[in-house]
């Protein structure tokens, strides 16, 4: 592994280097890997006299379609796994699973009455789970003869979404992927007519009269996106975790800012919005029923690739729930394994989740897009049909930001540099030190 994980490294830095000539380079995820620190034997904590029940902590909404998928494969769990039990316990968003999971892990057992055994984390969650030494480097347990995963399935994952539950500078892997969605660009046809900007440099040449105007969901998403396209340095896993605050990124603020000053831009947490109509929308992959149905009138909505700069690679975060598997008696470890492996990570499940979701999140698993009934699925409708094609055009073109313990303060921050500037609120110098400040600030 790790000189499978060194070779990808060289070969990415030779391309950098060849395309980026002028530029500095963006920090690698992956820099500082080393031997996986888990060893290579199954834990063995000898009898097990504990309950046979696994707790899974999620925020899935458990809708009617969604219980029905959950509790078919428990069941198949169940059936063949004499015993055991899954009890499933919903949360209203990731952050409260973070809270709830530091809380009662840091509680002595007499106080807690049930610790979870698997829970759903963001990328920046699980460092800080690592942090505490109480999430499983599951190394060991893909690398087993037995329960392991072949190179089969390891192949059938989408490769960067398996390779950024490494990125925490160790070899090891504290989480594997779930479901992943990214942002597209939402636009609408009229009379037939369909065009949207393909560069950064396009829009700008946009007249604002003209209906050019550009909603964007994620203040701090766009920001991470348009550093990655740029050259921007961004986070770093390095000592000085937030390297965000360089020229380019500034020269990004500053064009958004000209956008915003000419009707041209406006994003969700903007004091001011504007009056007509937006022709662009920069959202989730898994936005577009909302914008279909809420904006009928306007016209046909249409899906494409986000824009990048001219001439440069179109990078693009991923964002979605990866699961984590926390240190419990080797027992409940190797099985909470099998449910993972053979079930949530399973090609028909992973298919169905996505089919079945209310927001579209796409499967992590290759063989998953090769279903008859996922193609049956979104084959008849065109935006649909046009956001999943987006989502696996960027599949070459994702990038993952370093995580590391408050690396989520990076995309919150950043996210309040767009805001203040369009809202002058503060100047760009002022933005930009407030925001590395806080980041630093982090506990």
């Amino acid at each position: 592994m790790k000189k499978i994980i060194s070779f990808f490294c060289v070969l990415l830095l030779g391309l950098c280097l060849v395309s980026c000539k002028d530029e500095p380079p963006v920090d690698d995820p992956n820099q500082g890997n080393t031997e996986p620190p888990s060893g290579d034997k199954l834990p063995d904590d000898g009898e097990y006299t504990g309950t046979k029940k696994i707790v899974f902590w999620h925020n899935m909404n458990l809708g009617r379609d969604i219980q029905e998928l959950l509790q078919e494969a428990i069941q198949k769990f169940e059936q063949n796994n004499d015993g055991w039990k899954i009890d499933l316990v919903y949360f209203n968003n990731l952050e409260e699973i973070l809270e709830k999971t530091l809380k009662e892990t840091d509680q002595p057992d007499y106080l807690v009455s049930e610790k979870p055994d698997l829970v759903f984390s963001t990328l920046e969650h699980t460092a800080r789970y690592k942090e505490k030494d109480i999430i499983v480097d599951m190394n060991v347990f893909i690398k087993d003869s037995e329960i392991g995963l072949s190179n089969e399935k390891i192949n059938d994952f989408i490769k960067p979404f398996y390779e950024e539950g490494m990125a925490f500078g160790d070899g090891g892997m504290y989480c594997l992927p779930f479901a992943k969605a990214a942002d597209v660009l939402y636009y609408y046809q009229n009379d037939g007519a369909s065009s949207y900007p393909k560069t950064w440099e396009e829009y700008d040449r946009l007249d604002q009269y003209q209906d050019s105007l550009l909603e964007v969901e994620s203040e701090g998403r766009l920001f991470s996106n348009l550093a990655r396209q740029s050259g921007a340095k961004y986070t770093s896993l390095d000592q000085e975790h937030y390297v965000f605050d360089n020229e380019k990124n500034r020269s990004n603020v500053e064009m958004l800012k000209r956008w915003y000053d000419q009707g041209k831009l406006f994003t969700w947490q903007n004091s001011t919005k504007p009056t007509k109509n937006s022709q662009y929308i920069i959202a989730s992959s898994g936005a577009f029923d909302f914008y279909r149905y809420t904006t009928a009138s306007i016209g046909q909505l249409m899906a494409a690739p986000i824009p990048t700069f001219q001439g440069k690679k179109r990078q693009v975060t991923f964002y979605g729930p990866s699961l984590c598997m926390l240190k419990q008696h080797s027992v409940k470890m190797k099985q909470t394994w099998k449910f993972i492996k053979d079930y949530l990570l399973d090609a028909k499940f992973q298919a169905e989740y996505s089919m079945r979701v209310r927001a579209l999140y796409n499967p992590v698993l290759k063989s998953s897009y090769e279903l008859d009934a996922y193609k049956e699925w979104y084959k008849e409708d065109e935006l649909l049909s046009n956001v999943i094609q987006i989502c696996k055009q960027y599949l070459n073109e994702y990038i993952y930001n370093p995580p590391f313990v408050g690396s989520d303060n990076a995309l919150i921050e950043t996210g309040r540099i767009i805001i203040n500037v369009l809202d002058d609120k503060k100047t760009i110098d002022e933005a930009f030190q407030d925001a590395l400040k806080n980041c630093k600030a982090y506990k």
